[in-house]
């Protein structure tokens, strides 16, 4: 059985198994899908029947339908078929999201192959990373685009090297000279038809995964292998059940984030392009989490921002693109964690418990405030969810802070807590920084376990202790401010509530942080 032989029945085999009832065909060229279990078969390409003629040498044995006029007519069908096609697409997450997942409908069936990069056609070319191709779709390119055409030269080279007689080809053995100005004479043509890109196996899951996230539906792997010459996928189109993204296509986010962070700003206070503008890139971002560099007052780096390495630095602005590709955010903000800097490193404060720590972001700054005081095990961080907890631990891990930051996955009013922080410690705890449920209950016992294991003079840090963020309590009991004064009604304690008041009535803040910070501490027995 020879390679076309072998494929074949790849296909017979796989559409035997997905496929059934009404659907469509795209490229089928002279080698049409056949099989039991498909009542009919819809052909699309982009060849009219003279066309086809010409490059096949003989007609279409079945009608060809324009993909122009199959998207017009708007009839989704129970799948879609494309072998040795997308190949041929300068944007392939393109064609899939507009032009062919449109025409399967729900829970119908995507069945494609490809060539390999390990296909004879195409093993001497470089297979295409999928930056590039996540380019194409997102920056617009098409075949036409000055990074599109520099690929037609490795495909001519290589046809020539694996077919040299290949009738579109004619000039390969003429002079290297005349061979190299018709080469480039031809990249000029307005009109191409060849293998854009390489693939790999990886490479075709990871823009497939994209092109459904696009076209704003989910995916459901039903099959996806290699053999030695082709890639074949076949998967199912579903209701879209998550705004996360597809981790290739999150990662390339996050690298474009990055990217765009680095472009250097003129910087606020003297108009000169400085090297380390960081975070003022934040100033243009939308999102509600970038509240505090949006501000006009801020067009300075904070410290907390400033003191950080190069390298913690990139730690931070990955964290931040891969939260924001995740559609998550809750973190601790500047002026919480710029106090809590100012305590911890003015004071060489050894150690701190962090109750809630949530996907990372604070859990990472007051490593890294540790780790430039040379503090190891000092930051006993607890939250409740496994997954989140995680998360963060991956990013201490990525960090390099294992030596400074232990992650406790908990409730965060378990009693041995307390014990087990002073063990981590090998001292007793000297700050405490609540930012968890927000719910009044819980608040009332974190307080009750946590504050008389504090040390003599040291502190506690409350977030969300005002009457704004009182709304955040999910049990509608009055959230962090109603338990802090609850519970300080009969305590002899320090205490600085700062924003207090803030959601009583509009007021320029001088704290900016609406959601305010409760500063206890402990008195002398």
């Amino acid at each position: 059985m020879d390679a076309v032989q072998r494929d074949n029945l790849r296909r017979q085999q796989l559409a035997e198994r997905y496929l059934v009832g009404d659907g469509y065909e795209v490229g089928a060229g002279l080698r049409p899908t056949s099989c039991s279990s498909i009542t009919r078969l819809t052909f699309i390409d982009y060849r009219d029947r003279q066309a086809f003629k010409a490059f096949f040498g003989e007609y279409p044995p079945y009608t060809i339908v324009a993909p122009e006029d199959a998207l017009k007519a708007g009839k989704a069908k129970a799948f879609l078929i494309a072998h040795h096609v997308l190949e041929h697409a300068a944007d392939p997450i393109g064609v899939l999201t507009r032009e062919w997942l449109p025409l399967i409908e729900p829970g119908g069936t995507l069945l494609l192959s490809i060539p390999s990069h390990r296909n004879a056609c195409e093993d001497g070319r470089m297979p295409t990373p999928i930056e590039h191709i996540f380019d194409d779709f997102y920056f617009g390119r098409d075949g036409l685009s000055y990074e599109s055409v520099q690929h037609i030269p490795t495909f001519v080279l290589q046809w020539c090297a694996f077919q040299p007689t290949e009738k579109h080809f004619w000039y390969a053995d003429r002079p290297v000279p005349e061979f190299c100005r018709i080469l480039l004479d031809s990249i000029k043509r307005p009109e191409q038809d060849l293998h854009w890109h390489t693939y790999t196996m990886q490479t075709l899951i990871d823009l497939t995964e994209a092109a459904f996230y696009a076209a704003g539906c989910g995916i459901e792997w039903l099959e996806k292998f290699e053999s030695d010459d082709s890639c074949y996928i076949v998967a199912r189109k579903v209701a879209r059940l998550s705004s996360a993204m597809p981790s290739a296509l999150a990662a390339y986010k996050g690298r474009l984030t990055a990217v765009a962070a680095s472009i250097q700003l003129p910087h606020a206070g003297n108009g000169l392009l400085v090297g380390r503008d960081r975070s003022l890139a934040f100033r243009d971002r939308k999102e509600n989490r970038y509240w505090w560099f949006a501000n006009p007052k801020n067009g300075y780096v904070p410290p907390i921002f400033a003191l950080l390495t190069d390298a913690e630095w990139k730690i931070v602005e990955q964290w931040y693109a891969d939260t924001d590709a995740r559609a998550s955010a809750g973190e601790a903000n500047i002026p919480c964690l710029s106090i809590l800097s100012g305590f911890l490193e003015g004071n060489g404060i050894r150690n701190i418990v962090q109750l809630g720590h949530f996907e990372g972001f604070s859990t990472l700054l007051l490593g890294f405030m540790m780790r430039r005081m040379g503090f190891k095990n000092s930051v006993f961080s607890v939250d409740i969810s496994q997954e989140v907890s995680a998360y963060t631990s991956e990013w201490v891990r990525k960090a390099g802070l294992s030596d400074y930051v232990h992650i406790q996955v908990d409730t965060s009013d378990a009693p041995y807590l307390p014990k087990k922080a002073r063990e981590y410690f090998g001292a007793e705890i000297a700050t405490i920084f609540v930012d968890s449920s927000h719910q009044k209950l819980h608040t009332l016992r974190e307080l009750d376990l946590w504050f008389p294991h504090l040390k003599e003079l040291g502190f506690l840090f409350m977030h969300d202790a005002t009457i704004y963020s009182s709304g955040f309590d999910a049990t509608a009991d009055g959230g962090v401010l109603s338990a802090l004064k609850e519970w300080l009604r009969d305590k002899d304690v320090s205490r600085l509530l700062i924003n207090e008041q803030v959601g009583s009535r509009s007021v320029e803040m001088t704290y900016l942080d609406g959601c305010g910070l409760a500063i206890l501490q402990k008195k002398l027995s």
